[in-house]
């Protein structure tokens, strides 16, 4: 017996054996799956191995990425009505009456502020001047008070050129005076960048806190533009 045993362990081979044996170690500590070769008489382990008390939490993550994925790629997106830096919502009409002004030409200037914890249209003028809107929203930004309040605007500014040619610009205009309170300034300021984003095609942007800055009679809106 012990001479047959001898001769079929003969038989089998060392590298056999020595694939039985690790097999055997492997199933005895819960290893699911193995892939090794022989060279040289060692054995080299070509495959991660995945414990049983492992597949499971595996399992989860791979979900957890594919929902992830899945959530990113589904994930609503939002417009005019998205919420700012600032926590300050831009009403639809913004962008709406914006594009109208811009293709349709139907204001030549556009006044917006923030009221009920988003930006609104407060104002569209219609009439024009020699530099297009420049003249009536000067007249129209000295009455009253609304020279100490802070707004945003879109002017429509006529361009002349030396070679005859009419251009029509768009300035969006940032407008926070000094005489405003701070935390109004600061609403404004850290709601700018996020209303210029809904006004597409602008040609310049124009920040002022003094009247100097627009010039009496608008020139520096104008120089902006031109």
């Amino acid at each position: 017996k012990n001479t047959r045993k001898s001769e079929s362990l003969s038989g089998m081979g060392l590298q056999d054996l020595l694939v039985r044996h690790v097999a055997s170690a492997c199933l005895d500590s819960g290893i699911d799956a193995l892939d090794t070769r022989i060279a040289a008489g060692l054995t080299r382990t070509t495959r991660c191995f995945t414990p049983r008390r492992d597949v499971a939490s595996a399992a989860a993550r791979r979900h957890n990425r594919r929902s992830a994925r899945t959530t990113t790629h589904n994930a609503p997106t939002h417009n005019t009505s998205a919420t700012m830096s600032s926590g300050i919502v831009c009403a639809d009409e913004v962008g709406q009456k914006y594009e109208q002004m811009k293709i349709r030409k139907t204001a030549s200037f556009m006044v917006m502020k923030i009221q009920n914890d988003q930006v609104e249209v407060v104002e569209e003028g219609t009439e024009k001047g020699d530099n297009g809107g420049v003249q009536p929203f000067m007249e129209w930004i000295s009455e009253g008070d609304r020279l100490n309040e802070c707004c945003y605007a879109v002017i429509d500014v006529a361009v002349s050129k030396a070679d005859g040619r009419q251009l029509s610009k768009l300035v969006f205009l940032t407008w926070a005076p000094d005489s405003c309170k701070i935390r109004e300034k600061m609403k404004y300021a850290s709601t700018k960048q996020a209303v210029g984003s809904v006004l597409t095609g602008a040609s310049a942007t124009l920040n002022a806190t003094d009247i100097s800055e627009l010039g009496a009679e608008g020139e520096e809106i104008i120089a902006l533009a031109g």
